[in-house]
């Protein structure tokens, strides 16, 4: 495990990784989560593995039923956990309900360089 102390440090791994990952046609991402920080209910472009490097996330999984939402299962990713998404029907939430920060790394089947986000769709409709 590599534990990294210095922002800048951090900032320039990332860097050099995603530099990695874009010549293979991936993408890559570091994700720092506020305590209480979420996202909205989103799905991806492409297949993702999320690896947590500190702390927790929560993820909420819905499915699409016709013109709403409906919660499809709960994940926690704890420290050293790793997760994959696989459009289609990976409808989400990503959610930091901690007291501590978290720390995520993001592998994407796409380059984000351009786009500059994994996010195909945010679904706002109700969640019954």
């Amino acid at each position: 495990m590599i534990t990294i102390t210095r922002p800048a440090l951090l900032a320039e791994l990332v860097e050099r990784l995603d530099a990695a990952a874009a010549s293979a046609g991936d993408g890559l991402a570091a994700a720092v989560w506020r305590p209480g920080q979420r996202t909205p209910i989103h799905d991806h472009i492409a297949w993702c593995v999320v690896g947590v490097h500190r702390g927790v996330e929560h993820e909420i999984r819905y499915r699409l039923v016709d013109d709403h939402l409906v919660e499809d299962g709960h994940t926690v990713g704890a420290h050293g956990s790793v997760t994959v998404l696989t459009p289609p029907g990976d409808i989400h939430a990503v959610v930091n309900d901690s007291d501590v920060v978290a720390v995520s790394l993001h592998v994407y089947g796409a380059d984000l360089r351009e786009r500059r986000t994994s996010v195909r769709r945010c679904y706002r409709m109700p969640v019954r």
